[in-house]
C-alpha cells in the first residue's frame, strides 16, 4: 500500500512539475513562425481553414539600427531594446488566405540568412521580459520603422494633413481583399505599413535569434494564425 502511495505521489509530482514547466513557457506560438513563413501552413479561421502565403513589401532602411513596431496613426512607441546593424532589410508578411477573406497573420523584418534558433519577446525596456508585452494598434494598421525616421514621420503626419492623405492613398492603391500596405521609402521615410490582422487589437513582437544570439529576424504576431 505504501509503495502504491509513494508511486502515486511521484506521478502527481511529475505531472505538477510538467504543468509548471508548460505554464512557464511563454512562447507556445513563436515556434510556428518559421513554419508559417515557409508558406503553405494551414491555419484555422472563420468559415474554414486558411493557407499561409508570403508577400514581399520591399526593403526597410534602418539608418540608426534602432527599430520600432507600432500603430503608425497612433502615438507611437520607443524602439526595441535590441539593435541591429544599420542597413536595408527585406520586409514581408504572412497572409492567411481563408475561404471568405485574407488577413495579415504575421509581419517580419529579415536581418540575416542565419537560421533562427530561439524566439524571445521584443521589449522597449532595458531588460528582456519573460513574456511578450503587447502594444495597441487602434487604427487597424501596424508598421516597422527606423526610430529616427518614425519621429519625422509622426511629426509630418501631425502637421501636414496633405501628407496624411497621401499615406492613406498609398494604402488604398495597395489594397487587397481585406488588407493593404505601403512602403514610404519613395516619400523619404523609412516606414513600411500594413494591416494588422483582423483590425484593431493588441499585438506583440518577437526577436528571432541565431545560434550566436544575434537578431536574424523580427516578427509581429497579429493573433490570426492560431496557438
Amino acid at each position: 500500500m505504501y509503495r502504491r502511495l509513494f508511486i502515486l505521489f511521484l506521478l502527481f509530482f511529475a505531472a505538477a512539475a510538467f504543468r509548471f514547466v508548460v505554464l512557464k513557457q511563454p512562447f507556445q506560438k513563436p515556434h510556428r513562425f518559421d513554419l508559417a513563413f515557409r508558406g503553405g501552413m494551414e491555419v484555422p479561421g472563420p468559415g474554414g481553414k486558411g493557407v499561409c502565403m508570403i508577400r514581399s513589401l520591399g526593403l526597410l532602411d534602418l539608418e540608426s539600427g534602432e527599430i520600432t513596431a507600432c500603430d503608425p496613426f497612433g502615438g507611437g512607441c520607443g524602439p526595441f531594446n535590441r539593435h541591429v546593424r544599420a542597413g536595408r532589410y527585406p520586409v514581408d508578411v504572412c497572409v492567411a488566405l481563408f475561404p471568405e477573406e485574407e488577413r495579415v497573420a504575421l509581419s517580419r523584418v529579415i536581418f540575416s540568412t542565419q537560421q533562427v534558433k530561439q524566439w524571445v519577446p521584443a521589449d522597449i525596456g532595458t531588460e528582456d521580459s519573460a513574456a511578450a508585452v503587447p502594444y495597441a494598434a487602434d487604427s487597424g494598421t501596424d508598421c516597422f520603422s527606423d526610430r529616427a525616421a518614425f519621429m519625422l514621420f509622426r511629426d509630418r503626419m501631425e502637421t501636414d494633413p496633405s501628407f496624411a492623405d497621401s499615406v492613406l492613398i498609398l494604402l488604398g492603391e495597395n489594397r487587397r481583399e481585406a488588407w493593404s500596405w505601403a512602403n514610404l521609402e519613395a516619400e523619404g521615410f523609412a516606414v513600411v505599413l500594413f494591416s494588422s490582422g483582423r483590425g484593431e487589437g493588441e499585438f506583440a513582437s518577437y526577436w528571432g535569434l541565431d545560434a550566436q544570439g544575434r537578431p536574424a529576424a523580427l516578427v509581429t504576431d497579429f493573433n490570426v494564425a492560431g496557438p
